[in-house]
C-alpha cells in the first residue's frame, strides 16, 4: 500500500470520527499496543506519534518491551552501562523514559514496561556468559542461581519505578522445558513485584507450555495456542490479556 494510499485512509479514519459523537463506552478496559523497541528503535519522537495516533484511536494502554535478544536498549546504572553499550546511540535514558511516560499519561495512556526474562536475553550473554543457563544456548536463557537473581533484583527495582503503571510485565515466553527453573523464576519475579507493590504480568508460556499451575497473582497476556487453551485460562479464572498473535 503506498503512503498516500495509508494517509488518505487515516484521514477518513480521524473524519468519520470528527462527526461520531455517540456516548458509548469502550467494550474493552484494556485496549492495548505493544512496540518492540528492542528489535526496532524508535526514537522518542516517533513513540509520541505513536501515542498520539493511540488517543485518536481511543487505545488506553502502552505495553512498552523493551528489551530482547536483539537488544538491551535502556540506561542501567549498576552495570556502567556495559550492556547497553552494545547499543548506543540507541537507547533510552531515564529521563527519555519519564518524558515518554508523561506524554502517555496526558493522553489517558497507560505505559506497562516489559523487561523480557529468563529467555530472550542475548544481551546479558555478552556480558555476564556465566549467568546463563547451562545447556539451553539458542535460548539464552539465565539461570536462577542467586547471583543471577541479585542482578536481576538490580535491573527490576532500578527501571521499573520509573514507571507509573500498577502494572509491570516480567516476559517468560518461549523459555526452556525446564519446569523446575521456570517455576523459580516465576516465584522470584512474584516477590519482585510484591516489592514493587505492582500487580505482574506474564506471558501464557508457563501455563500452555510447561504446564504450570501459575498464582492468581499473576496477569496473564495470552499471545500462542488455539482457542481451547485460551479459554482454558479465561476459564482458570486468571485475569487475562488477550493478544493472539494469530489475529
Amino acid at each position: 500500500m503506498s503512503p498516500n494510499v495509508v494517509t488518505c485512509v487515516y484521514a477518513i479514519a480521524l473524519l468519520f470520527a470528527l462527526f461520531d459523537h455517540s456516548a458509548s463506552q469502550p467494550v474493552l478496559t484494556h485496549r492495548g499496543f505493544m512496540l518492540d523497541t528492542a528489535r526496532c528503535f524508535f526514537p522518542k519522537s516517533r513513540i509520541k506519534l505513536m501515542l498520539d495516533m493511540m488517543k485518536n484511536a481511543s487505545m488506553n494502554v502502552f505495553h512498552w518491551h523493551m528489551t530482547d535478544n536483539e537488544g538491551f536498549r535502556i540506561q542501567w546504572n549498576r552495570d556502567n552501562g556495559a550492556l547497553s553499550s552494545h547499543y548506543v546511540p540507541d537507547i533510552y535514558s531515564h529521563a527519555e523514559i519519564k518524558e515518554i511516560i508523561d506524554y502517555a499519561q496526558a493522553r489517558g495512556i497507560d505505559v506497562i514496561p516489559e523487561i523480557d526474562s529468563p529467555a530472550h536475553v542475548y544481551p546479558f550473554s555478552l556480558e555476564y556468559p556465566e549467568c546463563m543457563l547451562q545447556g539451553e544456548p539458542d535460548n539464552f536463557e539465565l539461570s536462577t542461581s542467586p547471583d543471577v537473581n541479585d542482578l536481576r533484583w538490580d535491573l527490576f527495582h532500578e527501571i521499573y519505578p520509573n514507571f507509573t503503571s500498577k502494572y509491570v510485565h516480567f516476559g517468560h515466553d518461549e523459555i526452556g522445558n525446564r519446569a523446575t527453573e521456570v517455576q523459580k523464576s516465576l516465584d522470584f519475579v512474584q516477590t519482585v513485584a510484591q516489592s514493587l507493590h505492582r500487580r505482574p504480568i506474564i506471558w501464557n508460556d508457563p501455563i500452555t507450555r510447561q504446564g504450570l499451575a501459575v498464582s492468581r497473582n499473576f496477569t496473564i497476556q495470552a499471545w500462542k495456542g488455539d482457542a481451547a487453551s485460551m479459554q482454558s485460562i479465561l476459564s482458570a479464572g486468571y485475569q487475562t490479556i488477550i493478544s493472539d498473535w494469530n489475529y
